[in-house]
């Protein structure tokens, strides 16, 4: 039997919808008798609970069911008990850097709330979109939106965001998208920038040399992971 154990932060969000779809998936196939599923969080923050609400809305509208669950946290025991052991934390480490860099130059870093199961939701019939697709600016609008309502909720008059810098997302729909989010709020402004010229992308590299950054080559929406 093979044995699977899903890991993240909290084991509410991601490492349990992980384990019911691949529950589901095995169900579907008629081969419980060959794998033993199970989720775990690295974390103490929410054991005991069950799964978020959001996640629970999310697997319903792509048709997998779901059990009571209690969070747990990840053992000495697992390591030697499970075959394969996946983890999540990708979102973690990124943001880990973000908070890094912003300490360093005395900035104050604003950890907003982050639904991963509301955007599966809100993408979903999009999940097979290509780079730089439809799926990108659904995904940049609603995020950008969520950023200027923060920014007028705060008094912040501005906003921008680093993925102008990336070369793997399209310009056009992150100046669209921005100019959409601040539409809702004219106290708050779009700062367009085209941070790839002008000697900004090279001060760019510089600086991911200077602080040894994580560099992602891929986006983190689960969606567009590169096969090995």
């Amino acid at each position: 039997m093979k044995k699977i154990l899903f890991v993240c932060h909290g084991n509410i969000c991601r490492s349990v919808m992980a384990e019911m779809i691949m529950r589901h998936f095995v169900a579907q196939a008629r081969c419980e008798d060959k794998y033993a599923i199970d989720s775990c969080a690295t974390s103490r923050e929410e054991i005991g609970n069950d799964i978020y609400p959001a996640a629970k809305r999310c697997l319903t509208a792509h048709g997998v069911p779901f059990t009571r669950h209690a969070a747990r946290q990840i053992t000495n025991e697992d390591y030697d008990r499970f075959d394969l052991i996946l983890c999540m934390e990708e979102y973690n480490i990124r943001k880990d850097e973000c908070t890094r860099y912003a300490q360093s130059l005395g900035l104050e870093i604003i950890d907003a709330d982050y639904d991963h199961e509301a955007w599966l939701c809100h993408i979903q019939g999009m999940e097979q979109e290509p780079e730089r697709g439809g799926r990108c600016l659904r995904c940049f609008k609603m995020r950008l939106k969520d950023t200027a309502r923060y920014a007028h909720e705060r008094g912040i008059s501005v906003i921008t965001t680093t993925l102008a810098s990336s070369r793997w997302k399209s310009l056009e729909q992150i100046n669209e998208a921005g100019h959409y989010a601040v539409s809702h709020y004219p106290d708050v402004i779009w700062w367009e920038q085209n941070w790839r010229k002008g000697g900004l992308s090279e001060r760019r590299i510089a600086i991911i040399k200077e602080y040894d950054f994580y560099n992602q080559q891929y986006c983190n929406d689960g969606l567009n992971v590169p096969q090995k």
